[in-house]
């Protein structure tokens, strides 16, 4: 049954919160998910479930679910992605509030009372969001994590990264569609380009409450796909920047973003330089995709667009240590040991770098293995 025709919803009164929920092969957490949002305490709902082209059990899921529960439109499509999902799910939704849902988390039975009530006694805010939880593949807690409250703390972050976990956020409907929505190009940063087009019409704030059990697996997107999230969010930004200095932004009506859009910006450089560094950082320091994908190389190319002439002197050493220990761990010595080389004869300190660097990386990993031995012991 798709949402055009949804026999079992009575039309005549729409509700307040319209869940979005894309799905694409969540068998293996969808159920939990689910469950999470039926248990709200807060009723007057309707979530729209975004099947995209599953090959797994998830159809069968989300079709048992809809004739059990009249609050559950399942929309089924050929595979489009996830921006295409939630805006469809944008479109169709009747509420006044929108909430996100991912299919591999688990919302706290009071999130949607609490975020209602926020928004109901706060007219100004477009968005908020709350703190979260991190689980593990087995829900195990990993960590809490939280985010700024107030709209002058979400603003100012927002300036280094996102300042909202996506799929905890409640929105209003209207406000979300009068920017547009989601932009298909900056897919895997498609929220953070959201709360940037938003923030400067509107507060976003967050809760303190931790209303969001986010699980991180290795499924999870953003864990397969690191160049593109972190290409787009950097992307994002200076399509901000640009806007707030009343220029057009240059990735209007732009499909996809790739590392030479970045010419499309008046940037210096040394800036160039240093956004291309933190690209190819951000690739290796995704364990879980270098595991799949040859990301190395990757970041190579990204490191190779980069003018070492004008690359600060400390963080192009640290990418280049960061290849060599790449093409280590993927057993090709040879590219290896010419990184390392060149991480140690790229300035006069470099060799003193590269050992602050290497005593740096043992540490931290020393600390995540006490965490790990506290853990195991209870």
């Amino acid at each position: 049954m798709t949402a055009e025709q949804p026999r079992h919803i009575d039309t005549a009164r729409a509700p307040r919160v319209s869940v979005v929920l894309p799905v694409y092969n969540g068998e293996a957490f969808l159920t939990e998910a689910l469950n999470s949002i039926l248990a709200q305490s807060f009723r007057d709902f309707e979530l729209i479930a975004i099947d995209d082209g599953s090959s797994d059990a998830s159809g069968e899921i989300l079709a048992r679910l809809a004739k059990a529960d009249s609050r559950v439109i399942v929309l089924v499509q050929e595979n489009a992605g996830i921006i295409a999902s939630l805006n469809r799910g944008l479109a169709l939704a009747r509420g006044e509030f929108i909430a996100r849902m991912d299919a591999d988390d688990v919302a706290h039975p009071e999130r949607f009372a609490r975020q209602v009530a926020f928004l109901d006694t706060r007219p100004d805010v477009a968005v908020v969001g709350c703190a979260v939880t991190l689980i593990d593949e087995i829900g195990k807690p990993i960590r809490d994590v939280d985010y700024p409250g107030t709209p002058e703390t979400v603003a100012a972050f927002l300036e280094t990264g996102s300042a909202l976990a996506h799929p905890a956020v409640m929105m209003r409907r209207d406000t979300v569609r009068a920017v547009g929505g989601y932009r298909a190009a900056y897919r895997h940063a498609e929220d953070y380009d959201l709360w940037l087009r938003l923030a400067p019409r509107y507060p976003l704030a967050n809760l303190p409450d931790r209303l969001l059990r986010y699980r991180q697996h290795a499924g999870k997107l953003s864990f397969n796909h690191p160049i593109e999230q972190a290409l787009a969010t950097s992307i994002a930004l200076l399509a901000s920047r640009c806007r707030r200095a009343g220029k057009p932004d240059p990735t209007e009506g732009l499909t996809a973003l790739a590392p030479q859009d970045l010419d499309r910006f008046s940037l210096v450089p040394r800036e160039r330089a240093g956004i291309l560094l933190d690209l190819a950082e951000a690739v290796l320091a995704s364990d879980q995709a270098m595991a799949k994908r040859d990301t190395t190389r990757q970041a190579t190319e990204l490191v190779a667009l980069a003018d070492a002439s004008e690359a600060d002197g400390a963080r192009l050493v640290r990418a280049m240590l960061m290849l060599s220990r790449g093409f280590a761990g993927r057993g090709e010595p040879r590219l290896a040991a010419h990184w390392f080389w060149r991480a140690i004869t790229s300035r006069r300190t470099g060799l003193v770098e590269v050992g602050a660097i290497g005593l740096g990386w043992a540490k931290r990993r020393a600390a995540r293995l006490g965490r790990a031995l506290r853990f195991a012991r209870g």
